[in-house]
């Protein structure tokens, strides 16, 4: 793995140029989904389509699912945009890539999260350990831990008609009213299957932080902790972590203006 201090992109249909931050080993189908965010690139009016990336050193075209490192590209490289007819591919393997992709933007060895793979080959991981360094609430008092692991495995009908399923895998469980006391969140009607794993991370961790933006009473998973948070959400107890939260789709760095051809 290595950090491209600069690699400069190409658009596909007016050669204007922008230079970016990455990391190598990003999927091609990641960045793109990033130069969207950062409006250098404009979204497919087709579902048929999909962006694809043309080293200038060698012309290697690569996929959705493959990285930069494995195209060659390199510090100071130039990459070609177009714009291609989508070939086989599934939903589900396209956003387990885009999910390992942003969930790694978000990681840091020493940082609020960090995620080891439980199954599955990266970028088509299955299930993910992953522990937070959150302070949350474990028992009434209030009784705290600054660490928690965490399973999360994706079912077969993910992402269509399936829900990444969260298993607290430390003892005790969290405290809270949207968890379960057998150790599993209650994600809530919040989740869609255009939800990719970010936002879905974002907002457990949100939770665990006892954010009271998401805290929801009226369909509580634990009745005993909705009742002992309703009782003292006035006591100044909540939130019970104020870190912030990484952003799982900012790992891109843009570098100056876009450069007109």
């Amino acid at each position: 793995m290595a950090w491209l201090n600069k690699v400069t992109i190409v658009h596909p249909t007016d050669n204007s140029a922008q230079d970016i931050q990455l990391d190598d080993e990003w999927s091609a189908a990641y960045v793109a989904e990033e130069l969207v965010s950062k409006k250098f690139l404009t979204p497919l009016g087709s579902d048929r389509e999909e962006y694809r990336f043309v080293n200038k050193e060698n012309d290697v075209e690569f996929r959705g699912d493959q990285t930069f490192a494995q195209a060659g590209v390199k510090e100071n490289g130039t990459v070609n945009v177009a714009i291609r007819a989508k070939a086989g591919g599934t939903t589900r393997n396209e956003r387990l890539e885009s999910d390992y992709n942003e969930l790694r933007s978000m990681a840091k060895p020493d940082g609020i999260l960090s995620f080891r793979i439980l199954e599955g080959t990266a970028p088509r991981v299955e299930a993910y350990e992953i522990t937070f360094k959150i302070n949350s609430i474990v028992g009434v008092g209030p009784q705290y831990r600054n660490e928690h692991k965490v399973r999360i495995d994706f079912p077969a009908g993910y992402p269509l008609s399936d829900h990444p399923k969260t298993i607290c895998l430390s003892k005790p469980y969290p405290f809270h009213p949207n968890w379960y006391a057998t150790g599993e969140w209650c994600y809530g009607s919040a989740t869609r299957c255009t939800e990719g794993l970010g936002d879905y991370v974002v907002r457990l961790m949100r939770v665990l932080q006892f954010d009271t933006g998401i805290i929801d009473v009226t369909s509580s998973a634990n009745s005993a902790a909705s009742t002992w948070y309703t009782a003292n959400k006035n006591k100044g107890y909540f939130p019970c972590d104020n870190q912030t939260i990484p952003h799982p789709r900012k790992g891109i760095v843009v570098l100056g203006e876009i450069k007109r051809g």
